[in-house]
């Protein structure tokens, strides 16, 4: 499944899970829908926080954001949860020419 999105920005993260002493590393990343999916529960566009790997934003990490972009997921049947997969057609805006 796909979705046109703004790519509003990403965040690295790096720190030491207090319950389990394990290291958690990732990017989050935050886009904004185009559509809205739910418009009896929603008025307008909401953001949503997704956390990716290293590794998966290692392959957008030269690209300037904010972007429009295809976000392309994947739903596990099982716990019907979305999960991202990757971007296609990354397209820069440059939110000053559009204000």
């Amino acid at each position: 499944m796909k979705n046109d999105v703004l790519i509003l920005g990403a965040r690295p993260y790096d720190f030491t899970d207090e319950k389990t002493g394990n290291q958690v590393a990732g990017v989050s990343l935050w886009v904004l829908p185009l559509t809205n999916e739910d418009p009896t529960n929603q008025v307008g566009l909401l953001p949503v926080k997704y956390s990716l790997t290293q590794a998966q934003f290692a392959a957008y990490a030269g690209a300037s954001f904010p972007a429009v972009a295809e976000m392309h997921m994947q739903l596990n049947i099982a716990t019907k949860r979305i999960k991202f997969d990757h971007f296609e057609n990354i397209q820069p805006v440059d939110l000053e020419k559009a204000a």
